[in-house]
């Protein structure tokens, strides 16, 4: 066995085990990819439960930074090594990935904005970054959109990037002057220590239900995951979480013993951040504190009350979310040093948010939108809004496979309510079999149709449209609260809508055998030019 045990002082985190050699060492290049051994000097192995990866790298002679060697190879493996290895124990591979790349992408945007949350973490992430364009700086936003660096665009497939694609961008932005980002911070990045050594100056946490089961198993681990954002501010000050989460009877507990991994308990955070999110409105669904910070939708108007102050704009967004959403940029843009009406009026400048809620076209009168809605709760904030605005609503939705199944039935549930039409289709089915998935949304929704291939429902629903200007089944039961307002709030002219809802801006659907490319809106697009053509 010939393995050099070393002490790596560059470090400056406690994550690293302390070895017996007081040897110096310096990392020129390393990968956590087997793809990438032959390009690197070091391997890190994030996998704490197998010696798969770590095993083919020895094989290649590489140094390794990892978790106790005995707790993922053998004594008779390790004894077998006969090649030089130098190995560093690190007690979390993760956070050690991330803070070498911290080391190696140093720059960083003066005012960074981190937003968490079940639902919308990209909405206001996004509106956080255009209202910054729009009132006249170069920002930059990382997430479920991709990576904007001021009006340049990188794809990306996650939420939150690998840690070292999230500080190179980072330092990229600091380079071209970019000073100011909103960042999603998704549950899965924040497990993984994507986010570890970023300082932010505000956190956001929009909204708290089920979602990501799959991979947090329960709702404890899941709010605890989206907790870990305290870990990237100075002061549970800079918390602002919507009240719909801490007061909640659901999760009030929770919270109030999870947050307790701050240096600051809950009493004192709630205290510390007294501007946080309640509404006289809508309590439940605002951020602000009592009348102080408010925002609804009436008449064609965006109403925003801020500090006595009562503003009227109009604007593409519509949905109360979105007030929800506004709110909580204004939050961000307001401590990066901007004025209160100069950030409300620059609000009236906004388009829609793209892939949530974006009209994409009109056909035979009755309008059809995309939107990213794939939670039970973002579903029915989605569908009720639209039952504001139309006298019938037809949507087609699905369910991913290989994630959490339990939303399967409610989503479906939601769809029979608040819907008169409803078209059970894929959305990403991984390595599910694709009809279990729809039969289970089914199950809660007996009038849906289901059509597994995605072109042909959303094809067969815009063929559906000509045939709909008939008498609409009366939901008054399931929307009575919403009745009331439709007099008053109907933005557009007209009488019907399509949804296609789940995947918003995706360019993918994925399969257990294959990927292929599929996005919404040009999908939509390109049927609607063939059906125009027959004409």
């Amino acid at each position: 066995m010939k393995i050099n045990c070393l002490k790596f002082k560059n470090l400056y985190s406690q994550d690293l085990e302390t070895c017996n050699t007081e040897s110096n060492i310096k990392i020129n290049s390393i990968c956590k990819h087997t793809n990438y051994l032959d390009q690197s000097e070091w391997f890190l192995n994030e996998n704490k439960n197998s010696n798969k990866n770590l095993l083919k790298a020895i094989e290649h002679n590489k140094n390794i930074i990892n978790c106790n060697l005995s707790k993922v190879m053998s004594y008779d493996e390790i004894k077998a090594i006969d090649c030089k290895i130098n190995y560093i124990e690190s007690i979390n591979p993760q956070k050690t990935w991330s803070e070498l790349a911290s080391i190696a992408f140093p720059g960083k945007p003066k005012f960074i904005a981190l937003i968490t949350g079940t639902d919308g973490k990209t909405s206001t992430a996004w509106i956080t970054y255009k209202t910054w364009q729009l009132l006249g700086i170069k920002a930059g936003y990382i997430g479920t959109l991709g990576i904007f660096l001021h009006e340049e665009k990188f794809e990306s497939n996650l939420t939150t990037p690998d840690s070292a694609v999230l500080h190179y961008y980072l330092n990229e932005m600091k380079k071209l002057g970019i000073e100011h980002v909103a960042i999603e911070a998704s549950s899965i990045g924040l497990e993984r220590e994507r986010l570890a050594f970023i300082k932010a100056d505000i956190a956001i946490f929009t909204t708290f239900t089920s979602d990501h089961l799959d991979y947090h198993h329960n709702a404890d681990n899941y709010l605890n995951a989206k907790l870990k954002i305290l870990e990237n501010i100075s002061s549970s000050k800079d918390l602002f979480m919507h009240t719909s989460i801490k007061e909640s009877n659901n999760y009030k507990e929770k919270i109030e013993s999870l947050i307790k991994i701050s240096t600051n308990s809950i009493e004192s955070t709630m205290q510390n951040a007294t501007n946080k999110i309640h509404n006289r409105y809508e309590p439940k669904n605002q951020y602000g504190n009592g009348s102080k910070f408010s925002a609804f939708y009436k008449n064609n108007y965006w109403v925003f009350n801020i500090r006595n102050n009562t503003y009227h704009i109009q604007n593409k967004l519509i949905g109360n979310y979105n007030g929800d959403n506004m709110l909580a940029a204004f939050l961000i843009i307001e401590k990066s040093g901007f004025m209160e009406n100069e950030i409300i009026n620059t609000f009236a400048k906004l388009q829609p948010v793209p892939g949530r809620l974006s009209l994409i076209d009109n056909i035979n009168n009755c309008d059809i939108f995309v939107d990213f809605a794939h939670t039970p709760d973002s579903l029915k904030h989605t569908l009720t809004t639209l039952n504001q605005h139309y006298k019938k609503i037809n949507i087609v939705f699905g369910c991913g496979g290989d994630r959490d199944k339990s939303k399967r039935k409610e989503m479906g549930l939601i769809a029979d309510q608040l819907a008169d039409n409803v078209i059970i289709t894929n959305d990403n089915p991984r390595s599910e079999d694709p009809q279990k998935i729809a039969d289970e949304i089914k199950s809660k929704c007996a009038k849906a149709k289901i059509i597994l291939n995605r072109r042909e429902a959303m094809r067969y629903s815009i063929d559906q449209l000509s045939q709909n200007h008939k008498h609409s089944p009366d939901k008054s039961k399931q929307i009575n609260k919403h009745n009331s307002e439709k007099s008053e709030q109907t933005l557009l002219k007209s009488q019907e809508v399509l949804l296609i809802a789940g995947k918003g801006e995706e360019t993918t659907q994925t399969f257990h055998d294959r990927i292929e490319e599929f996005h919404d809106q040009s999908v939509i697009n390109e049927i609607i030019t063939l059906k125009n053509q027959k004409l």
